[in-house]
């Protein structure tokens, strides 16, 4: 939902040709956890994006987004939610749904 607006009101700089940098992914990486009362650092989203960002152009597509929701956040295939909530230690914190 948080890209739909984000798109919608042209806030995202690349938006016309589905694409968003780093900054934008932190924000929308974080607003799509917001529920789980769980932020993810800086540090982590950068992770994330550099290892999304398969030309590593300095974006991401749309579509690469929702795969790195999907991978990174959405349940696994034991039906537990994935979250990252630490770089240092690189460990997922699992979520019974």
């Amino acid at each position: 939902m948080s890209l739909q607006k984000r798109h919608i009101k042209n806030e995202m700089k690349k938006g016309n040709e589905r694409k968003m940098d780093a900054g934008e992914f932190d924000l929308l990486l974080n607003s799509a956890v917001k529920f789980l009362n769980v932020p993810i650092s800086k540090e982590i989203c950068t992770e994330i994006f550099t290892n999304t960002d398969t030309d590593k152009d300095g974006l991401i597509t749309y579509v690469e987004y929702f795969k790195a929701i999907e991978i990174y956040i959405c349940k696994n295939k034991a039906g537990k939610i994935n979250v990252i909530v630490s770089s240092q230690r690189r460990r997922k914190k699992e979520i019974p749904s």
